[in-house]
């Protein structure tokens, strides 16, 4: 597998990010590692978690990340691994109340190592934004954690462009890295924003998609396979897809995308999976989409593809000439 260095950073991850969300919870934790050992054998080096991941079930914990630690243990392969995790969720209960006090990232991040086993993370990432709290306690709380040894760069989940950009001008203003990544909701697929569950989400548009192309900074996307919208949708098949991919994906703009992107495979000779991951990995700056998959052998099938190169044309066709938003 290929490797992308994460631009302002010593980080050198594999092109394509392993999800992590349901280990230990719809995914048993032996599958997990299962689906880790093979990850690891194609070059993977890359993996999604985050501390609220598995804190949606009864007993409350955070299965991903526990997981996660378990198997580097078992492997003692933590630094062939670039460690990465996210905190500052807001509680499951109390979606709309933010949580991004230094005492409230604090808690998680310490939480988040013991579960990892670690005593340091390699990228931290902020699991969401809280636009009420300044940028500056921001960033000085995240210094405060690299100083302290327990994380070496940090990140932002779900954060809009121009608090982005408020943020790393102030961290450079003052001598210090900021932010080196971001993910946001982006695949090939445009949502139906009316219908994401979580109004704190923020999907890819076109400020966005500007500013982490003047800036270089890296983009991680979550939701880069549209949940198989691409692979399950066909207008001639007896069945639909599920009516919930359908209300959150279905629309005008993703029928001509599914239209182009079938003949772009064909012409290709790509699976659809591998071109819509492909569609993500050619972007103009620095692009790893986060993927999940059934079993080890749909993983090894779909990796082949992503090192497929696409011109900008091709870009511009599977689009549709209707940009990022």
């Amino acid at each position: 597998m290929q490797y992308r260095n994460i631009p302002f950073s010593d980080l050198a991850v594999s092109a394509v990010c392993l999800g992590g969300a349901h280990f230990g919870a719809e995914i048993d934790e032996t599958k997990a590692m299962d689906m880790l050992d093979g990850f690891r054998e194609l070059g993977g080096n890359f993996i999604d978690t985050a501390n609220v991941y598995g804190k949606w079930l009864p007993a409350g914990k955070s299965a991903s990340e526990g997981v996660l630690g378990r198997w580097m243990k078992l492997r003692n392969n933590r630094n062939g691994i670039v460690l990465t995790t996210k905190g500052a969720h807001p509680n499951l209960d109390t979606m709309n109340t933010q949580r991004l006090s230094r005492g409230e990232i604090r808690a998680d991040l310490e939480e988040s190592l013991g579960n990892l086993d670690a005593d340091h993370i390699d990228l931290y990432w902020l699991h969401r934004d809280d636009p009420n709290k300044s940028v500056e306690e921001i960033i000085e709380s995240m210094e405060t954690f690299v100083r302290e040894g327990k994380i070496r760069f940090y990140a932002c989940s779900n954060w809009r462009a121009a608090r982005i950009k408020a943020a790393n001008e102030y961290a450079a203003a003052h001598g210090f890295t900021g932010f080196i990544a971001d993910q946001m909701m982006w695949s090939l697929a445009k949502p139906n924003r009316e219908a994401l569950y979580d109004p704190n989400m923020v999907a890819m548009d076109n400020e966005l998609f500007d500013y982490h192309h003047a800036t270089s900074i890296a983009a991680v996307p979550f939701s880069a396979q549209a949940n198989g919208y691409f692979s399950l949708i066909d207008e001639s098949a007896a069945h639909k897809p599920p009516e919930d991919l359908l209300i959150k994906y279905d629309n005008p703009t993703n029928r001509l995308r599914n239209q182009r992107l079938k003949e772009l495979a064909s012409r290709l000779g790509v699976s659809i999976p591998g071109l819509v991951l492909a569609y993500l990995i050619n972007q103009p700056f620095v692009t790893v989409p986060t993927a999940g998959f059934e079993n080890n052998l749909q993983m090894k099938e779909l990796l082949k593809d992503i090192e497929l190169k696409l011109s900008a044309e091709d870009i511009a066709y599977l689009e549709g000439n209707v940009g990022k938003e």
